[in-house]
C-alpha cells in the first residue's frame, strides 16, 4: 500500500505502477465484457522492462505483459490500445484455439476488424471504445502525477523537490491507489509473497491458476520498501472474501507442496541445479 510518508521518487513511482496496473486491470474487465462478450478468463497483468516489444500475451504462464515505458510514458490511449491488442491475442489462443497461423494471422486481423481493434503490433492509438476514454477524472490524474514523476528526476534540485512534492500531493489528494483499483466495496485486496525476496517461476505459474480457477483478479505490483530503499514484487489479488480466502489458502498449499515434494525427491541422480528445482516444481502446480 502506498505509504504517505515515504516521498521519495522511487516510493512513488512504485505506488504509481501499482495504480497503473489496477486502472488496466479495470480496463480489461470493461473490453472483455463490451468487446468479447464476457469469454476471456482475467490472466495476471505484469509490467515488463522488454525492450522488444509494447505488449505480450504469454500463453505458457496466462500472462498479459505491459512495456513499463510504455505505461509510464505514452498518453492512456495508446497503453489501451496496446491492451486490446494483447486481449485479440488471448481470444484466439484461448477462446478460438486457432493453431498453426502466424500470430497476426488472418484470425487475427478479424478479431481485431470485428470489434475495432488496431491490429497493428506497433501500439498506436485507436478511437475510445465503450470500455471508457481518455477523459475520465482517474486515468487524467495518473497522467499528472506521471509527468510530474518524470520532472522529479530533474537534474535541478529545487524542480526536482517541488515536482515531487507536487506528486505526493496530489496522490493523496486524490487517493489515487484506492480510486484506480476500481473495486467493488464487497471485494477484498490481499497480497501474496514476501516482498523482500525475487518472485519465482513457481509463484507465477500458482498466481496463473488462482486467476484462472479462483474468481479473483490478480496483478504482479511493486511495494516499496522504505527500510531498504528499494521496491520488491507481490502478487495482488481481489475478490470476493470467500474466493479470497480459498485463494490465499490454495496458493499456500501449493508452495508448501511443491517445497515437500522436491524435498523428498531432490537427491534424484537426474536433479543438478537450482533451475532443475523450479523446473521440477513448476511441473507439479501445472
Amino acid at each position: 500500500m502506498f505509504d504517505p510518508a515515504s516521498t521519495s521518487a522511487e516510493a512513488l513511482t512504485a505506488a504509481l505502477e501499482a495504480a497503473f496496473l489496477r486502472e488496466i486491470r479495470w480496463r480489461y474487465d470493461a473490453d472483455n465484457r463490451l468487446r468479447f462478450g464476457g469469454r476471456l478468463v482475467a490472466p495476471v497483468f505484469v509490467l515488463s522492462d522488454a525492450a522488444a516489444h509494447l505488449g505480450r500475451w504469454h500463453a505458457a504462464t496466462r500472462t498479459l505483459e505491459l512495456s513499463r515505458t510504455l505505461v509510464m510514458s505514452r498518453p492512456w490511449l495508446e497503453v489501451a490500445s496496446v491492451l486490446e491488442h494483447e486481449m485479440a491475442h488471448q481470444f484466439v489462443d484461448e477462446v478460438l484455439r486457432i493453431r498453426g497461423e502466424t500470430a497476426h494471422g488472418d484470425t487475427f486481423r478479424r478479431v481485431c476488424a470485428d470489434r475495432g481493434i488496431d491490429a497493428r503490433a506497433a501500439g498506436a492509438p485507436a478511437p475510445a471504445g465503450p470500455g471508457g476514454d481518455a477523459g475520465d477524472a482517474g486515468e487524467r490524474v495518473l497522467d499528472r502525477i506521471r509527468k510530474l514523476l518524470a520532472l522529479a528526476g530533474s537534474p535541478n534540485q529545487h524542480e526536482a523537490e517541488i515536482a515531487m512534492r507536487k506528486a505526493h500531493e496530489l496522490m493523496l489528494r486524490h487517493n489515487v491507489e484506492v480510486a484506480a483499483a476500481r473495486v467493488e466495496r464487497s471485494y477484498e485486496v490481499r497480497h501474496l509473497g514476501d516482498p523482500h525476496k525475487r518472485r519465482t517461476r513457481v509463484e507465477s505459474d500458482i498466481a496463473a491458476l488462482l486467476s484462472e480457477l479462483f474468481f479473483v483478479k490478480v496483478i504482479r505490483v511493486p511495494i516499496y520498501l522504505p527500510q531498504v530503499g528499494k521496491s520488491g514484487i507481490v502478487y495482488e489479488i481481489a475478490g470476493t472474501h470467500a474466493n479470497v480466502e480459498m485463494a490465499c489458502h490454495v496458493y499456500a498449499f501449493l508452495l508448501a507442496t511443491a517445497d515437500r515434494l522436491w524435498a523428498e525427491n531432490r537427491h534424484d541422480t537426474r536433479v543438478r541445479s537450482g533451475r532443475d528445482r523450479l523446473i521440477y516444481q513448476s511441473g507439479v502446480i501445472r
